[in-house]
This record gives C-alpha cells, structure tokens and sequence, in this order.
C-alpha cells in the first residue's frame, strides 16, 4: 500500500494520488463517507455502492453501471437474517447496523436511477430505469419472502416503504 503522504516530496496527500498510485495494485473499497471537501477524484474516479461499501471505478476505463451492479455481493438472509428493529432503539449499533443493511438493498438500484438521469440517449436511460425499477421490486418481493418464512421480523417491511419511495413512480410507456 503506497500512501503518498509518508514521501518526503509529497508531505501531504489527497484520495486522488491514493488511488493513482494504488488502483491499478488492487480494487479499493470504502466503507465510510467521503468528506464533502475531498473533492480531487472528480471526473477521474468515483465510489459506486458494493454491498454495504463503495468500490472506487476509474471513469476513464468506461465502467458499465449495469454490469457492476450485477457482479455486486448481497446480503443472504438466510445465513444473516435481519433483527426485529422494534427490538433496538435508534441510538444503538444494532440498529444503526440494521438500516445499513436496509439501505443496502436499495443502493444499487438509487444507483442505476442517478446514472440514469445523468444519461442523453433516452433508449438507455429507459433501459437503466426499468433495470432500477425491476430491482427495487425483487429486492422488496424477496424481503417480503424472509417475513413470509419467518426469517426475519415482519417489522422490517415498515422500513423498506420509505425506501421505495426515493424511486418515485416510473412510467415506462
């Protein structure tokens, strides 16, 4: 891991001469916010969601949005059921926790919505839109499917509506 700063020439860093220096070493993920004022990776890269991360892509190497979100890990709730958000209070870790996995969910498809509406060609924002839309849908039916099962609380649902509604409705005649 080159980290710019510990160079006598460069006494300081920023995330762009990071990741200039390390992209092309291994994939970087982050699983924090980026401050609003580190500014110096726009234009050249930018953080996509990945599950409950972000992967930085290099916009110069042309990455499909849609093939990224397709090759994304998701959280099994089978293996990972979600906890009762009645349970814990918002305060807690457990349930700031649970509205990260929440969030998770509708990540990439929020996702595919901005990539969307920054597109001209009006074919392919239709194409990332109803690709958007579809996902929200099966990522909602398969949630509902856990409650059904008794995987996770039926108290989740109430979390999820807000959610969808950052989508908005889309007409797709």
């Amino acid at each position: 891991l080159y980290q710019p700063g510990k160079d006598a020439q460069y006494p300081y860093y920023n995330l762009k001469m990071f990741l200039d220096k390390n992209f092309d070493r291994f994939p970087t993920y982050m699983c924090i916010t980026v401050p609003d004022a580190e500014n110096s990776i726009e234009g050249v890269y930018e953080a996509w969601p990945f599950g409950m991360c972000k992967k930085f892509v290099r916009l110069s190497d042309n990455p499909d949005p849609l093939v990224h979100v397709q090759n994304m890990p998701w959280i099994d709730l089978e293996k990972f059921p979600l906890p009762d958000p009645d349970r814990y209070e918002a305060q807690t870790w457990e349930y700031t926790m649970l509205m990260s996995m929440l969030e998770t969910y509708s990540k990439p498809a929020l996702f595919l919505w901005k990539k969307a509406n920054e597109m001209s060609d009006k074919n392919l924002r239709l194409v990332y839109y109803e690709k958007a839309y579809s996902m929200m849908l099966e990522n909602r039916n398969h949630v509902f499917d856990m409650v059904e099962k008794g995987k996770i609380s039926k108290n989740v649902v109430f979390y999820i509506s807000p959610m969808e509604k950052q989508l908005g409705h889309v007409s797709l005649i």
